[in-house]
């Protein structure tokens, strides 16, 4: 008989632990569907900080709606993060949540060093991006070239740039040609053709002349070519500088 009250005792405690565990069951459950369900703890601000220019705030916000419907647990801030990042000005973005209804974002905005081929910038690390022509920059200097040689051209502007500015003059195109030609053009419009080969030996030899030959003179000269061994030839503005 104590025999059989042990295991009714025992039956019955199975039976309260089953209970229990299925009620917890039952609320993790609807704690699931619950926080599961976008209009449980919705996401209502969508804040955007980071010094941008070129970035259309309104626009940027209607491209992030169906990215912050999900709610707070559920909204993808890695596919938001990848949605950023697919536009051409924003070079980094930082998205994180913050309890209990707003998704912070940071972005970084692409930085222009210059213009490749009418089509495209190039920013400070010397990369392509490609955003639409409407909102590039004013007087950015202009390269251009094969786009296979992009880099060598970018690095033939910061050369001649570097070499040039003790002279307070300023860079305003270069050109590559498809036999890997280059010639720049400087802010005052002259143009200097540098050719195949010895750049910037041929460059330096414009430096050292500059002062003497070419500053402070009535006339600016418009063409100069440097691909002489031992010279250049010059041609010289029909009027005088004013």
């Amino acid at each position: 008989m104590t025999q059989v009250k042990q295991a009714i005792k025992t039956h019955r405690k199975w039976i309260r632990y089953l209970g229990c565990g299925l009620l917890l069951l039952s609320i993790i459950l609807w704690l699931y569907f619950k926080l599961d369900n976008p209009q449980t703890l919705p996401i209502k601000n969508v804040d955007i900080r980071g010094n941008y220019t070129h970035v259309n705030h309104d626009l940027l916000q209607q491209a992030l709606v169906t990215y912050t419907t999900a709610g707070f647990f559920n909204v993808d801030i890695k596919q938001i993060q990848a949605k950023l990042l697919t536009l051409p000005w924003i070079k980094q973005a930082e998205v994180d949540r913050v309890w209990p209804d707003t998704v912070n974002i940071k972005i970084i905005e692409q930085k222009v060093s210059a213009e490749w081929d009418k089509n495209a910038l190039i920013n400070l690390q010397g990369a392509l991006f490609f955003p639409t022509d409407v909102t590039f920059p004013k007087d950015l200097p202009q390269l251009s070239g094969p786009k296979a040689k992009f880099k060598e051209v970018y690095a033939d502007y910061l050369q001649a740039q570097a070499m040039l500015q003790p002279l307070l003059l300023t860079v305003a195109a270069v050109h590559m040609s498809a036999n890997e030609a280059v010639s720049l053009t400087l802010s005052n419009g002259c143009k200097i053709i540098l050719g195949q080969k010895l750049l910037w030996q041929r460059l330096q030899r414009f430096i050292n002349v500059y002062n003497t030959t070419f500053a402070n003179k009535p006339r600016r000269p418009v063409y100069i070519d440097l691909r002489y061994p031992n010279g250049m030839a010059v041609k010289w503005s029909a009027q005088k500088v004013t």
